[in-house]
């Protein structure tokens, strides 16, 4: 059973050290689990986009419809506690879907965070993405794809906040992420300065493509909401200084080029072993 340690919207949790971060994909949820995991919130077996690879392999299989008993989970969130100390970050845009199955089992203090953008932008990202879409689909048809899962995500991550979570919640609009409008209050809901130099405002801008009318309504629903969260936020956690860099840190070089080398390592060592298997 959890302990549930804050049961609102929004506001300081002691100690808060281990965070969720939901959000369809091409929102922003890799640079704030970039930035967490480079202010030691991190996991293990990280891929490129800074996800547990073991979150993946138990999301896909949930949404495949496969077993996934909860004793698998437990001992998936046993292990991460374990090997970060309790000190951690947890991002998949499959957790939006998926999240319900892994909170319950979750010990406080937890911080969720929440990550949208505008689904004109958001689409042109997905649509541009070869791994999110069938090779045989066609422009309009990936478009539809793009929507539809830009609803699906963010009405199950608003259905997840509404219903079941009792964890205090920052809500992140990406473009004030990405200009740098929301280093404050994401430095005071962690608790303390980060140092944000992983985000590239000059790579971070898509085009806007036309989408239906039920996908700018939601949006301007996420948006009051976002407005509120923001203000409560400011209102409710200790003020920290915030640290500005015009270029990434050496820390975050660091930790971005091991992670890349790690992975490419990864790589190469599971291709040879599916070639073996081949031979």
């Amino acid at each position: 059973m959890r302990k549930v340690a804050f049961a609102t919207d929004a506001g300081p949790v002691a100690n808060k050290s281990r965070f969720l971060i939901l959000g369809c994909g091409h929102t922003g949820t890799t640079l704030i689990s970039g930035i967490l995991h480079i202010n030691g919130y991190g996991s293990f077996k990280v891929s490129r986009l800074f996800e547990n690879t073991r979150l993946n392999d138990l999301n896909q299989r949930i949404l495949d419809g496969d077993e996934v008993n909860e004793v698998e989970i437990q001992g998936f969130l046993v292990a991460v506690e374990r090997r970060t100390r309790g000190r951690w970050s947890l991002k998949d845009p499959r957790l939006s879907e998926t999240v319900s199955h892994f909170y319950r089992h979750i010990s406080d203090p937890v911080g969720v965070i929440f990550n949208y953008r505008d689904p004109a932008t958001t689409e042109r990202s997905l649509i541009s993405d070869p791994e999110l879409h069938q090779s045989f689909l066609s422009p309009e048809e990936m478009l539809i794809d793009a929507e539809d899962e830009w609803l699906k995500r963010n009405r199950a991550i608003l259905d997840f906040l509404d219903t079941e979570n009792q964890s205090p919640v920052l809500i992140v609009r990406y473009d004030d992420l990405v200009e740098g409008a929301l280093d404050e209050a994401l430095c005071r809901f962690v608790g303390h300065p980060l140092d944000l130099s992983f985000i590239d405002p000059a790579k971070r801008h898509s085009k806007p493509v036309s989408v239906r009318e039920e996908l700018l309504d939601l949006y301007h629903d996420i948006n009051l909401r976002f407005e509120a969260n923001r203000t409560e936020v400011l209102r409710t956690t200790n003020l920290v200084s915030v640290e500005k860099h015009n270029n990434a840190t050496f820390r975050t070089r660091l930790y971005v080029e091991s992670n890349r080398v790690t992975n490419g390592m990864r790589w190469r060592l599971d291709r040879a072993k599916n070639m073996g298997r081949v031979t």
